[in-house]
């Protein structure tokens, strides 16, 4: 038979406990709204708290108190913050971004991580490793090092190129095993653009400067054919001898590539016309006799009175002859016979 008691207040016959005796239940209805409970504090086995929201993370501050973390955003982790005080929470790596701060101190980032944009502070590292390139944000927007900061070495592989300007005109190209090539007719200029060397076409390399072009070794080889527009001035000048050899009767002369010759005689000869002639040039010939041989002359020689010499043709005899071409002639300029050989 159901009974009720009404009381204001129930107190234990001793201290302050209520016992209910084992297998009985007290149950209390009504009159216990939840706001006329106090707030249990945290020694008390409470949170001394009023309210949560959905997602809030509860966590202590103290030995004796506890505060609430609001919930995170979608993909964010709980992490410790800065200062190892209290819980956060950050995008975890694999996300679209990073939006907080730190060090990377093991691991790696791997391939989808997306783009790092950390504004204006520095990326730091011992190797940075690029599959593709290098970029500027924008067309000249970034420097390779400062006027304080400077690269050490710059390697590149075989057949690398370094490329000028916006719409990469200029080219420097490793070229294997030989060296570098400048692109096209472009220069390689010095002080100015009126000083420079350059491969004006294919087959012509062309040196250019606004006042002297100065050359200093002990010796300077040209190997080809000198063409001098303006005024030569040497304070001294060797132009080596090279020799005449005669073929049936005949010594064949190239002018420009022996202006300075000699012969030794092996039979009778006939001087022949000079090839590769240019109009003002001078050139010489000694005749060393190794016999009683005789020497004439072609027509294209004209001599002082328009009359032949007479040759010594006498064997260890020396004849010299200076002509110079008028660009239909070659004109004695001067002789020298019968000499003894030294």
């Amino acid at each position: 038979m159901a009974t009720t008691i009404k009381v204001n207040q129930i107190e234990g016959s001793t201290g302050s406990t209520v016992t209910v005796p084992t297998g009985q239940t007290l149950v209390m209805t009504d009159g216990l709204a939840q706001g006329s409970l106090p707030v249990v504090g945290v020694a008390k086995g409470g949170t001394n708290l009023t309210s949560f929201t959905a997602g809030d993370v509860l966590y202590a501050t103290g030995s004796t108190t506890l505060a609430k973390l609001a919930k995170g955003t979608a993909e964010q982790v709980l992490a410790m913050n800065a200062g190892a005080t209290a819980p956060e929470w950050i995008t975890y790596v694999g996300s679209s971004s990073i939006v907080t701060t730190g060090a990377l101190d093991s691991g790696s980032i791997t391939s989808g991580f997306g783009a790092i944009d950390n504004g204006t502070s520095n990326i730091r590292s011992a190797t940075i490793t690029a599959e593709t390139a290098f970029v500027p944000d924008a067309s000249g927007g970034a420097d390779l090092g400062t006027t304080a900061l400077e690269f050490n070495d710059l390697f590149l592989n075989d057949d690398g190129s370094i490329q000028f300007g916006d719409d990469q005109d200029t080219t420097l190209v490793h070229t294997d095993g030989t060296g570098l090539t400048l692109n096209s007719t472009n220069k390689l200029c010095f002080n100015d653009a009126s000083q420079f060397v350059q491969g004006s076409s294919a087959t012509v390399l062309s040196i250019g400067a606004t006042d002297e072009i100065d050359l200093t070794a002990t010796t300077i080889d040209i190997n080809g054919t000198c063409d001098i527009s303006g005024i030569a001035t040497f304070s001294a000048a060797n132009v080596t001898q090279a020799a005449l050899t005669s073929t049936s009767n005949a010594v064949a002369w190239d002018a420009s590539a022996k202006p300075n010759a000699y012969h030794v005689t092996t039979e009778n000869t006939t001087i022949a016309a000079p090839t590769n002639a240019v109009e003002g040039a001078f050139v010489c010939l000694e005749i060393n006799y190794s016999d009683s041989h005789t020497i004439g002359w072609n027509t294209i020689f004209e001599f002082a009175a328009s009359t032949e010499p007479t040759t010594t043709d006498t064997d260890t005899k020396t004849d010299i002859f200076v002509f110079r071409y008028n660009g239909a002639i070659w004109q004695e300029v001067g002789r020298t016979l019968n000499l003894s050989e030294s």
